[in-house]
């Protein structure tokens, strides 16, 4: 073969590699979205009088930044106060949401002493149930990573979060930041007007 021509056709290759990102006949990469929280919420949305806002962190931490938070959590939630996503296009099977958080509610080994907590769910039909996936009770004060795996059918799937507690003493709450999805973003998570 004419050296001239294989280093042309490896040239090729690795042009196409790199504009792709994938050899050719190998999968596409998957789709990735990454709310920031940096210019609004991006579509999350509280009911009305929910005690979830979005801003700076509320007190200095090494994430000194915009995010969506339930801070000084209100007493009596006992029900919960939930922040719920845009649905989410999944193509169905296995995957994993990253985010970085932070949380201190009032806290007891004993789980029958208090109902203070968060937690991350996932509907896949239209909110009418929930699935935990990801709670939020031992205090973090300071904001960690965290790799949520879930599995879900082909179709839509929405998230919340949702923060619980009980009558008495009021605390820090929880600030969430840089959810990375494994899909494409959502209609109605542009900060643009």
């Amino acid at each position: 073969m004419n050296p001239m021509r294989t280093r042309m056709a490896l040239a090729a290759l690795i042009t196409a590699f790199l504009t792709l990102g994938a050899l050719p006949g190998a999968p596409a990469r998957a789709a990735e979205f990454k709310y920031d929280f940096e210019g609004c919420q991006q579509g999350w949305e509280a009911k009305k009088g929910s005690n979830w806002t979005h801003g700076s962190t509320a007190v200095p931490s090494s994430n000194p930044t915009s995010v969506i938070k339930n801070f000084h959590y209100q007493t009596d939630q006992s029900r919960g106060d939930a922040l719920v996503s845009k649905p989410h296009d999944w193509a169905g099977g296995k995957g994993v949401i990253k985010l970085r958080a932070r949380w201190l509610f009032e806290w007891y080994p004993d789980e029958s002493l208090t109902l203070d907590r968060a937690v991350l769910e996932m509907s896949s039909d239209g909110g009418k149930t929930w699935k935990a996936r990801q709670g939020f009770r031992v205090p973090q004060p300071e904001f960690t990573n965290i790799s949520v795996p879930f599995d879900a059918p082909a179709g839509q799937f929405l998230l919340r979060f949702v923060v619980f507690s009980d009558t008495s003493v009021e605390l820090y709450g929880i600030e969430i930041d840089d959810i990375t999805m494994p899909t494409a973003a959502p209609a109605g998570t542009s900060c643009k007007k």
